[in-house]
């Protein structure tokens, strides 16, 4: 089975980080996935900002099948201000 990585982030108002968290493949945090995490969150606030311009032509809030890119991640635009987003990367 391939492991997986997960990224989850709740950025507020201005692009300012709530809350975030990485969730490694393996049960340890190696130096790699360290290395890796400006990484997640430059890819997860690039995510977000395409969910927000789809966000501006659609009333739906799930947003799932705006993105197609290999990378993207589902997100949701539960409030006005503040936004949810998650990565998962595949090896």
């Amino acid at each position: 089975m391939a492991n997986k990585e997960f990224y989850f982030a709740i950025i507020g108002h201005c692009d300012q980080p709530i809350f975030e968290m990485d969730f490694p493949a393996g049960e340890k945090k190696t130096k790699e996935s360290e290395g890796t995490r400006h990484l997640n969150h430059y890819i997860g606030h690039a995510a977000l900002d395409i969910v927000d311009e789809h966000a501006l032509t659609t009333s739906q809030m799930y947003l799932k099948g705006t993105l197609t890119e290999r990378s993207s991640p589902p997100g949701e635009e539960p409030l006005q201000a503040s936004r949810l987003g998650w990565i998962h990367l595949q090896d």
